[in-house]
């Protein structure tokens, strides 16, 4: 039985693969026990070739190429519709496992037959630094809403081990070529899972590149960024109106949670760029229009929370603050 598929999406990731992959053959796994999908995103480096040659002797490891470009959804719903593995790993080709963590995620993940199960990560910057380290455990399993109201670990796709058949069933996959796609694709696994348990094993390290999305300052990169964050925004919404049991407090709470979160997101984004007060005008026009302007529930994020409550409640700060 293939245990766990580990799904690796490439898009100009040649300088990581050699570290990536042999991270994964170091997890005191038999290689019958698990997959390695590397899924070609019509990279335009020579990442193909690269992972072609740091697989040969490996045959439980295959390339899947797209005749098109996905996106890091697409590559990841690729990987979802041709693994075997009983559990999913989504690993971004910057991220490598810490050696033997793989055989102690699938021994938790069956003990206690999860839908998601999270595990620690460490952010890694420059020079080997940790810049990060995300690590809880839970006391049991929970439903997903429940879990996420008393656990906030991350929204990352990549700290989780997922079950396919859970996914398959209840059609869990990714938005193609968006940004935080992640975001979107939990807000409605949580929403599903039934048996979510967390654990404080640090599992992994996470390479904090300076040209990511979320920390690149390119001006074109950052406009889709908030574009996409608005997108999400009406997708989550769409999702949460069509749920039957959209009026119980419970649920309109998780949704709101998580609408509230973005909502102080695409405002701090253009914070942060110093843009004019006309902008802010706009963007709360635009989400207001789209009812998507969420900013009367509490979020975890003390940030944000700090700039909700300052901001967002007293939208004239915007104006007269110095730093726009």
């Amino acid at each position: 039985m293939i245990q766990i598929s580990v799904i690796i999406p490439m898009y100009n990731v040649a300088q990581f693969l050699n570290k990536c992959i042999a991270s994964v053959y170091q997890q005191n796994l038999e290689e019958d026990s698990f997959e390695v999908i590397l899924v070609d995103d019509q990279s335009p480096d020579d990442s193909k070739t690269i992972a072609a040659n740091l697989i040969q002797n490996h045959s439980n490891a295959r390339i899947i190429s797209h005749p098109v470009n996905k996106g890091l959804g697409g590559a990841r719903n690729t990987g979802i519709l041709n693994a075997s593995g009983k559990y999913l790993v989504f690993w971004d080709a910057d991220d490598w496992f810490l050696p033997g963590m793989l055989a102690q995620l699938f021994d938790v993940a069956e003990k206690y037959a999860v839908d998601v199960l999270e595990f620690g990560a460490q952010g890694i910057g420059e020079k080997n630094k940790i810049v990060y380290t995300e690590s809880l455990s839970s006391d049991k399993i929970y439903n997903g809403i429940d879990y996420y109201k008393k656990y906030r670990y991350m929204d990352s796709a990549c700290n989780k081990l997922y079950n396919r058949s859970f996914l398959l069933q209840n059609g869990l996959l990714f938005v193609e070529r968006l940004y935080i796609e992640d975001y979107e694709f939990n807000t409605r696994v949580f929403y599903v899972a039934q048996k979510v348990f967390g654990i404080k094993l640090i599992a992994a390290q996470f390479y904090q590149s300076p040209d990511s999305i979320t920390r690149n300052v390119d001006n074109r990169r950052s406009a889709k960024m908030r574009d996409d964050i608005a997108k999400v925004m009406k997708l989550v919404l769409d999702f949460f109106k069509k749920q039957p049991n959209k009026e119980t407090k419970q649920v309109s709470e998780y949704f709101e949670q998580r609408l509230s979160y973005l909502t102080a997101t695409l405002f701090f984004q253009l914070f942060k760029s110093r843009a004019r007060y006309i902008a802010f005008e706009n963007l709360k026009s635009e989400l207001i229009k789209n009812d998507i302007f969420f900013i009367n529930h509490r979020i975890y994020d003390l940030k944000k929370e700090l700039f909700r409550n300052l901001f967002l409640k007293h939208f004239y700060l915007f104006r007269i603050c110095r730093y726009i």
